[in-house]
């Protein structure tokens, strides 16, 4: 297979993004401390990635970074396409492509 498309929702990908395999709700927690250090590379304010660490859930912290005009979702795709070609490591090439919960793309990357 020469190219792999993976797509999701922010939440399941932002676990792929911090390196984790296994995506299932029970096994794999979202980790909004590092969101929020994507967030801080992103040049947010401490306020925002503080207030990223505090959220409760993805969606609450995709809402916050949107809110103040962070590409938080471009920056989940680019981890997540890095550790799945890390995963892979060969000649396979791979598409991320992540959706909000109405099925429009928020961001992708590899295409």
């Amino acid at each position: 297979v020469p190219r792999v498309t993976i797509a999701g929702g922010f939440a399941k990908l932002s676990k792929l993004a911090n390196g984790h395999l296994d995506l299932h709700s029970s096994r794999t927690s979202i980790e909004t401390a590092a969101l929020g250090e994507l967030l801080a590379a992103l040049g947010a304010d401490s306020a925002l990635v503080a207030a990223a660490r505090r959220s409760v859930s993805a969606a609450e912290v995709l809402q916050l970074s949107r809110a103040r005009r962070f590409d938080l979702a471009g920056a989940v795709a680019k981890r997540a396409r890095e550790v799945v070609l890390a995963t892979l490591s060969g000649d396979v090439d791979a598409d991320v492509v992540i959706f909000d919960r109405d099925g429009a793309i928020l961001a992708r990357t590899g295409l």
